[in-house]
C-alpha cells in the first residue's frame, strides 16, 4: 500500500521588495519676470550668482 499522499507544502510568495523612491531633485530656482525669460543656468553661465540674482528680484529666494 503505497503511503498517503501528502499535500506539498504551502510555498510563501515571494517577497516584492518595495517600490523604489526616486530620490527627490532639489527644488528648482524659480526666476522671476525681471529675468525675461531667462533660465537659472543661463544666468549663472552668465556671471550672475544666486547672490546677485536674489538681490535684484530674478529669481525667488
Amino acid at each position: 500500500v503505497p503511503p498517503a499522499a501528502v499535500p506539498p507544502a504551502a510555498v510563501p510568495p515571494a517577497a516584492v521588495p518595495p517600490a523604489a523612491v526616486p530620490p527627490v531633485a532639489p527644488a528648482a530656482h524659480v526666476m522671476t519676470p525681471k529675468a525675461n525669460g531667462a533660465t537659472y543656468e543661463q544666468m549663472i553661465t552668465g556671471g550672475w550668482t544666486h547672490e546677485l540674482l536674489v538681490e535684484h528680484g530674478m529669481v525667488a529666494a
